[in-house]
C-alpha cells in the first residue's frame, strides 16, 4: 500500500497537505512532526488535512509517521519549486 501527500497553499494560515492512500481515501491521525525555525507536532485531521503555519518559516522538514507505514523526510523550502507529494511506503 502507498499513500501520497499533497500539498494545497493557504495564504492566510499557511501550507496545508493532505495524507492519502493508494485508492485516494484520507489517511486520518498520521503524525508529522516539523522542524523549521520552531519544532511542532501535528496530527492528519478526518479530512488527512494538517496546516504548517506560517509562522513555522520557509523552509522546514517533515516527518511523517503513520502505523503500517514507513517513516517519510521531506525537506521543503517554499521559496523554490518542489515536489508537491511525499510516497509512504507500507512496511
Amino acid at each position: 500500500m502507498v499513500s501520497f501527500l499533497h500539498v494545497f497553499a493557504n495564504e492566510d494560515k499557511g501550507t496545508t497537505y493532505r495524507v492519502l492512500d493508494k485508492n485516494d481515501s484520507y489517511i486520518t491521525g498520521a503524525k508529522v512532526t516539523v522542524k523549521g525555525e520552531k519544532e511542532i507536532v501535528l496530527y492528519s485531521d478526518l479530512d488527512g488535512q494538517f496546516t504548517v503555519p506560517k509562522e513555522i518559516g520557509e523552509q522546514y522538514v517533515l516527518k511523517v509517521e503513520m502505523v503500517s507505514f514507513k517513516d517519510m523526510v521531506k525537506e521543503i523550502d517554499m521559496s523554490t519549486p518542489h515536489s508537491k507529494s511525499i510516497e509512504l511506503v507500507s512496511n
